[in-house]
């Protein structure tokens, strides 16, 4: 697969999100602007009067959040209608992307995922009524710091790939049929969870609905020293009284909680019968995951075609910047990118021009 067309939109003003409505692109945080490919921009119609820097709509197009990557504020738009606010915690808000995903339920309820009291504990909700589905007088039963929602389109799974501390970076699956069961099946602890869904226990850099059934992820780097204590410190960690719940964790997955374990590869995952299907070496980081057929775009730093085959890059993007997007910890907001997995293209915004890659 090769670069089919390009197209550049140039612009006037900085784009503060990207998605894709139909074959337009849209900025919903700076006042809902729609970009098309004849190169005409729309005018903002709406100001938030807030710092807001990132957007996602719901599968059916009806619902979108408006929110703040590494902040703790959210609102719920329906159109242009303001549906609600929500929040989550501030425990280390400002290190991990914020944990919200839209969910259509194969009952046909539109859902939203987040984690609205603790760090730690998902709820899910109806996006209209804001009726709790999952809720429960259990606390926190794990020391994940959820991040990175999706939900495969049908319906039925939904992944975290947060981090625990000391920090390490995983990956949680969850059946959404289980959830609706009974939804302490949410605070499963990663042993459970590992075991369960049989997945390899190492680091977790990204990871991506390829399908319905299948699922792409990638693991980082074995760095194989220790951490650096200034890190460490850095994060503020060592005595936030969650650490001994995460040794724990560390240890039921067979990982030593001061030590990174993991190998550079790309790892295709079948969600019905839990086994991993293919894995192939990756000579670096991958960061954001866009699967497109025997391919996959990295996004780490800038777009990388992947050859699932191999693992070998086969064309790449190096004047398209988009940003830091390995591991779950994040310390800045990347540049503005959109992806359409299903029509096989991505666009990257910069300073002055939105580019459009459609693959072949």
């Amino acid at each position: 697969m090769k670069e089919l067309e390009r197209s550049v939109i140039s612009i006037k003003y900085p784009v503060r999100s990207l998605l894709w409505s139909g074959d337009t692109l849209v900025d919903l945080v700076g006042g809902i602007r729609v970009f098309n490919f004849k190169g005409e921009v729309g005018h903002a119609s709406i100001s938030w009067a807030y710092k807001f820097d990132s957007a996602i709509f719901s599968n059916d197009g009806n619902y979108a959040a408006v929110y703040e990557l590494l902040g703790t504020k959210c609102i719920l738009l329906k159109g242009r209608q303001i549906l609600r606010e929500i929040n989550r915690s501030f425990y280390h808000a400002h290190d991990y992307e914020y944990p919200i995903a839209f969910i259509a339920l194969k009952d046909g309820t539109q859902a939203l995922a987040h984690c609205p009291e603790y760090f730690n504990k998902i709820e899910i909700e109806e996006v209209e009524s804001g009726r709790r589905l999952t809720g429960r007088d259990t606390p926190p039963a794990n020391s994940m710091f959820h991040s990175r929602l999706a939900a495969s389109e049908d319906g039925k799974y939904l992944i975290s790939a947060g981090w625990v501390w000391h920090p390490m970076s995983q990956l949680w699956i969850y059946d959404l049929e289980e959830v609706m069961r009974d939804p302490r099946a949410l605070d499963s602890a990663p042993r459970d969870l590992f075991d369960k869904w049989n997945l390899p226990g190492y680091e977790v850099d990204s990871a991506a609905f390829s399908s319905n059934e299948r699922l792409l992820f990638t693991t980082f780097d074995d760095w194989g020293d220790e951490e650096d204590a200034d890190d460490l410190d850095d994060l503020g960690l060592s005595d936030s009284g969650i650490g001994e719940v995460a040794e724990q964790a560390a240890v039921a997955m067979s990982l030593s909680p001061r030590i990174r374990c993991g190998r550079k590869e790309i790892v295709e995952f079948e969600l019905d019968s839990r086994t991993v299907l293919s894995s192939v070496p990756l000579d670096q980081p991958t960061g954001t995951l866009m699967p497109s057929g025997d391919y996959v775009v990295a996004f780490d730093k800038h777009p990388r075609l992947l050859n699932m085959r191999d693992g070998v890059c086969v064309e790449q993007w190096p004047n398209l910047a988009t940003g830091n997007r390995a591991f779950s910890i994040r310390r800045t907001v990347p540049p503005c990118i959109a992806l359409d997995p299903k029509n096989h293209r991505f666009a990257v915004a910069s300073n002055d021009a939105i580019t459009v890659i459609q693959l072949g």
